[in-house]
């Protein structure tokens, strides 16, 4: 039986916040001897969970049982909604994260080793899996908007938390779904996976690539995407920030060369927009669209995501990077994904 106690979770937190001056590693009140363990029962699912934390040398568990504790906490904060439903104090968004019903354990997991854990190395995997991966039958977010208002409530696909990825659909949901279903919650979960692993660095980005990004600080009238950028970045050190924007590479990589090179019209001064990754590729500066309204007709020129021609070119040193240092397929995974057979001759016509 394979359990990890709270020393080894104290020492998990320590490494994580020995960047932050303030932070104090507390756990709440409540049992003596905390920890998790796997097998959580003698299902027919519980072999495979086991095998997994083997793999990972013991040091990531699939959980199908878990305590809000192991949800919401997060070393200095609560994450979780009260069972009144009040919110942490002082917060204006919290999570309902439920635990999965056992009659679709099964096929919950099936479909995360299947879409998620066996597409990557188990090299890489190692040292970068959330601690828990816990199988959740459903993850709600719920949101105050203004002062004073009812919170309102929203299905999410996964949940991160401090040193935990929680995975919706262990409600029977996934035995239901479309290709189109399950192909959304694989991108999600691949999403999430980059989000943490962005979070924590621990990936490397290459030189190269930090290079087309000078400044993560975009200047007013400025447009993210002209200056090669797949989002805004939040703030953080040089370190943390070059990780965001590596790590929506690697979400740009889950969509399908198609998508990504479509002609979408975009121009910031243009509504509405296209899908945020939708023609990130494109750009054709003599293209003219004609805006009207009521009362005027304005002509923009130059329309397209792609101005710097620096989306493309990062887009390619990540592909080349993830297959150089980790023996990481980003377009193999794509391919496998969405069903499609691009090659690097594709990439390379970019």
């Amino acid at each position: 039986m394979r359990h990890l106690y709270p020393i080894l979770a104290v020492f998990a937190l320590a490494a994580w916040g020995c960047d932050r001056e303030d932070d104090t590693i507390s756990i709440p009140e409540g049992d003596t001897e905390y920890g998790y363990h796997v097998p959580q029962g003698d299902n027919r699912w519980d072999d495979r969970i086991v095998g997994w934390n083997e793999k990972m040398d013991g040091k990531m568990f699939i959980l199908y049982k878990f305590t809000p504790r192991d949800v919401y906490w997060n070393n200095y904060s609560w994450l979780g909604m009260g069972d009144d439903g009040s919110m942490p104090d002082g917060a204006s968004s919290a999570y309902r994260v439920t635990e999965a019903q056992t009659e679709f354990v099964d096929g919950q997991l099936k479909f995360i080793e299947d879409h998620f854990l066996s597409v990557y190395p188990e090299k890489f995997l190692k040292g970068r899996l959330p601690q828990k991966i816990l199988l959740a039958a459903k993850i709600e977010k719920h949101e105050v908007m203004y002062p004073g208002s009812p919170a309102v409530a929203s299905d999410q696909s996964t949940f991160l938390g401090f040193d935990n990825m929680a995975i919706t659909g262990g409600d029977g949901r996934i035995e239901g779904m479309d290709d189109a279903g399950k192909l959304a919650l694989a991108k999600a979960v691949h999403g999430a996976f980059f989000d943490y692993i962005a979070s924590r660095a621990l990936f490397t980005v290459p030189q190269e690539f930090a290079d087309l990004a000078p400044s993560y600080l975009v200047p007013t009238g400025n447009d993210p995407f002209y200056m090669g950028f797949l989002g805004h970045v939040n703030t953080g050190t040089r370190v943390q920030q070059t990780s965001q924007d590596f790590a929506m590479y690697l979400k740009a990589s889950l969509e399908t060369l198609d998508f990504l090179k479509a002609d979408a019209i975009y121009h910031p001064n243009i509504t509405p927009k296209p899908k945020q990754l939708e023609g990130i590729f494109y750009y054709d500066a003599n293209r003219s669209v004609t805006v009207s309204s009521w009362w005027s007709q304005t002509t923009y020129t130059g329309i397209g995501k792609d101005k710097s021609g620096n989306i493309r070119q990062k887009y390619k040193i990540m592909l080349a990077h993830m297959k150089r240092e980790y023996g990481v397929d980003m377009l193999a995974i794509s391919n496998a994904l969405n069903g499609t057979n691009y090659t690097q001759e594709d990439v390379d016509a970019l």
